[in-house]
């Protein structure tokens, strides 16, 4: 009994997982900024992979997550940079878009567009935080369901390094979690929807990576 459950626990933290990333991919798709839906499609497969195929070794997507992350990164002072532009052309056509896929509205308050940023600033370590956590993962031989393993380099004196990531990436979590609620409450569900994306995804790589193989 306790198996079943654990394998049904571990089924649906990996579809979390993968309908997390595709929720984000489509909140990069409407931002329509090209690095960001870059970055997405390569969490959608990465997660994709590593959740239920494990074709890819989990170093390669760790790799490719940072990679996305900077990219997402590179993104938020060029856009910050063209809202305050915007914010004095009342006749700009074009919605500016913040982070990974954050899309800011004309005529928002400095309140909302510090929301905005947080939550581009937020997905952007989320990224750095998957990366990580991916490496706690290793795939059965063959591929399959993601079965579960130690951090790589959480051994030795690495130890205590893995614990603070690992706490980093939780805080992350309810960081994520908190931003999302604040973005209900103003009813701004394409905002809500990324920071909840996110953080199900991370909460899911953890819950994923303590459940026994």
């Amino acid at each position: 009994m306790r198996d079943d459950w654990c394998m049904a626990a571990l089924i649906a933290a990996n579809l979390v997982m993968v309908g997390s990333a595709g929720l984000c991919v489509g909140g990069a798709v409407r931002s329509r900024n090209p690095l960001a839906v870059s970055a997405a499609l390569v969490m959608f497969v990465a997660m994709a992979d590593h959740a239920l195929l494990g074709v890819v070794s989990p170093v390669w997507w760790s790799l490719l997550l940072v990679a996305g992350g900077l990219m997402v990164g590179s993104t938020l002072r060029a856009s910050a940079l063209s809202f305050a532009e915007s914010s004095t052309e009342s006749s700009r056509s074009t919605t500016p878009t913040l982070g990974n896929g954050c899309a800011v509205v004309r005529g928002t308050t400095s309140s909302d567009l510090a929301l905005t940023r947080a939550i581009g600033v937020s997905a952007t370590l989320a990224y750095f935080a998957m990366a990580w956590l991916i490496l706690g993962h290793q795939h059965p031989a063959g591929g399959g369901v993601t079965s579960t393993a130690t951090h790589a380099g959480h051994g030795g004196g690495a130890h205590l390094v893995g614990m603070l990531l690992d706490g980093a990436a939780l805080v992350l979590v309810v960081l994520l979690a908190v931003l999302m609620a604040r973005a209900v409450r103003q009813k701004r569900t394409a905002l809500a929807s990324e920071a909840g994306g996110m953080a199900a995804m991370i909460a899911a790589m953890f819950l994923a990576m303590i459940l026994p193989n």
